[in-house]
């Protein structure tokens, strides 16, 4: 797959990409590249959905396994294998076997999801490290952004999967170069 519908120069992209990778919110890219905040806006939200379709399409691990927990609330289950963190959204996390729990509660009337919205519970307290790890850079992007809409959680949680699990900032640069179908 490769950022479709994309009017943008190569160079742009490239540049556009590692502001991406290196944290940079698509404002302050659009006032560093100088172009319009929404032609960076939108770019980003490509390559948000890029990287969400290339983790599900390549996914090396599928766990379903009953769960005695039960929660009534959308949640997000979180699994790690072999020191990688991977995310999977369900609207009945009991039947996941997952080690940890982001769930979702008092979504005001805008459907802004902030810290205050969004929780964790860690259940396999063996691998929390790691998890903690995964929740903490989450909560760090979610603070940088000032919070995010409910119909782009998905798309965020699988960007702070793709910068936890993706190595170095230029391997993770390089991959999304790769996926982008973008020359080196």
């Amino acid at each position: 797959m490769k950022v479709y519908r994309c009017k943008l120069h190569k160079d742009i992209q490239k540049k556009l990409i590692s502001l991406f990778v290196s944290g940079v919110t698509a404002r302050s890219a659009a006032s560093k590249m100088a172009i319009h905040p929404n032609t960076a806006t939108l770019f980003y939200k490509k390559l948000r959905i890029l990287i969400s379709h290339e983790i599900i399409t390549n996914k090396k691990i599928e766990k379903t396994i009953e769960k005695d927990m039960e929660i009534q609330k959308p949640s997000i289950s979180l699994h790690t294998s072999k020191g990688e963190t991977h995310i999977t959204f369900s609207l009945e996390s009991n039947k996941e076997q997952c080690d940890s729990i982001i769930y979702i509660e008092n979504i005001n009337k805008k459907k802004i999801l902030n810290i205050e919205t969004l929780h964790h519970y860690i259940i396999n307290k063996e691998k929390a490290k790691d998890l903690e790890s995964f929740w903490g850079e989450t909560r760090l992007l979610l603070k940088k952004y000032n919070g995010i809409t409910t119909n782009n959680l998905l798309l965020f949680l699988k960007e702070c999967e793709f910068r936890i699990n993706y190595g170095s900032l230029e391997e993770q640069q390089q991959q999304l170069m790769t996926w982008a179908n973008i020359t080196i």
